[in-house]
């Protein structure tokens, strides 16, 4: 059995994995296009695990798919990646230079609040609407999240 590792897993209240995220720094997969090329990619190659839903995190733009067997198709739901860096981050970071190991724990904070029910999602951040209007939030409340998890 091959195993894949992600930058973050997020799973549910019954520790089923159901968001994997990819967190890449520099502006190389800001467009759709480019998004959906990365994860073309990482399929080809067998190097995402399996969960119903896979989210790709850079300093500007966050993409989420649900893994509905049309995953290689571009995003089915995107953000700006700023309403989570001005909550979790600072007001000051500069996206062009922000390193994706600080992008991964801003990241990780958001979802992990989010699931743990630290806080709600916020119906003014357009990164939280995605998760309500993706569903994914519903599959996530009183789950957890984890770094470098290998499945």
């Amino acid at each position: 059995m091959s195993t894949a590792s992600a930058d973050i897993v997020v799973f549910s209240k019954e520790r089923r994995p159901v968001l994997v995220v990819d967190v890449r720094g520099g502006s190389m997969y800001d467009t759709v296009e480019s998004a959906a090329g990365l994860l073309r990619s990482l399929l080809a190659h067998q190097l995402l695990p399996s969960a119903p839903f896979f989210m790709l995190a850079t300093p500007t733009q966050l993409f989420l798919w649900p893994r509905d067997g049309t995953s290689d198709d571009v995003p089915k739901f995107a953000a700006a990646t700023k309403a989570v860096l001005d909550n979790y981050g600072s007001k000051r970071l500069q996206t062009d230079r922000l390193r994706s190991g600080a992008l991964e724990f801003v990241i990780f904070f958001w979802l992990a609040d989010l699931a743990s029910g630290v806080r709600s999602p916020s119906p003014v951040s357009a990164a939280d609407r995605m998760l309500l209007e993706s569903g994914l939030f519903t599959y996530i409340q009183g789950g957890t999240a984890d770094f470098d998890v290998e499945l």
